[in-house]
């Protein structure tokens, strides 16, 4: 969620193995 918006959807193995958004992909990285 970004701004009460649902920035990505899917299973979570698309969701964190291949990222979509440049938003998750950073936050994929600050977490790592």
């Amino acid at each position: 969620l970004y701004n009460g918006l649902v920035e990505e959807e899917g299973p979570p193995e698309q969701i964190f193995g291949a990222p979509k958004s440049e938003r998750l992909k950073q936050f994929i990285r600050n977490i790592g």
